[in-house]
């Protein structure tokens, strides 16, 4: 029977009658429902750049790569969901529950980002920023719980779970931003994690994660194919996020 409880490396020794209920390898399939899913992002931006134009210089970032890793999370969501459906003997493994945050993050952002496309005409309307209001703390709120559940569960090793527990960390303290900001502007505590949020957590993740990758190395533990995945689409778009502000930050679009 399957578990989300712990997620410790693969283990089919020879002789296993589970064998055949084990997930299966990557496959033309996994691929082609990335793609399908890079297209249905595609198509809900190409319906959406109709209500509100994209500039030039957001096309690369947010036409082009932002669906493509969009796309891999979703894509990552349906499989795991899958596996768990067909009762396939596995258990999640680190990078799977980075695919599982994502992929449930990536989700309820289309579906709670969507009535901004279909039910405001204009952008920042009073209608229109107060449901983006709304729409903020809504995922503050599921964000903070989300990415509670693989700080809580992964039992792998002490560098895994700092790196989840850093991610959480990150999350509660951009709501505390929020609800500092919403208090008093001019406060100290908003100064003092805006720089925490902005300058140090944003990064911390990725060094420590790169210190577990080198721990798992060493040790030669062996992950599924699902699990690299994961943590390559929370590279690329950590990466992109990073790139995106720096470019926008020292070449503003006119």
């Amino acid at each position: 029977m399957s578990t989300l409880n712990d997620s410790p490396p693969d283990e089919n020794p020879q002789g296993d009658s589970s064998a055949a209920r084990q997930p299966p390898r990557l496959g033309i399939r996994h691929l082609m429902l990335w793609t399908a899913m890079t297209a249905v992002v595609l198509g809900m931006q190409r319906v959406a750049s109709y209500r509100s134009p994209m500039q030039n210089e957001y096309v690369l970032f947010y036409g082009i790569l932002w669906p493509m890793l969009t796309g891999g999370q979703l894509a990552g969501l349906i499989i795991l969901t899958a596996w768990r459906y067909r009762r396939l003997s596995f258990s999640l493994q680190p990078g799977e529950w980075l695919l599982l945050v994502t992929g449930l993050s990536s989700t309820v952002t289309l579906l709670l980002s969507w009535p901004l496309v279909i039910f405001f005409d204009t952008v920042g309307s009073e209608g229109w920023t107060a449901y983006l209001y709304v729409y903020g703390w809504l995922m503050a709120v599921f964000l903070c719980g989300i990415d509670f559940l693989p700080a809580w569960k992964v039992r792998d090793s002490r560098p895994w779970r700092v790196f989840f527990w850093i991610i959480f960390i990150r999350i509660v303290l951009g709501t505390l931003l929020r609800l500092t900001a919403l208090l008093s502007p001019m406060m100290l505590a908003e100064t003092f994690l805006r720089a925490i949020s902005f300058y140090i957590l944003p990064y911390a993740p990725v060094v420590i994660l790169g210190v577990v990758l080198w721990t798992d190395h060493r040790a030669r533990r062996n992950w599924r194919w699902t699990h690299w995945v994961g943590i390559g689409l929370y590279l690329a778009t950590t990466l992109l996020k990073v790139i995106s502000t720096m470019w926008f930050r020292f070449f503003p679009p006119f």
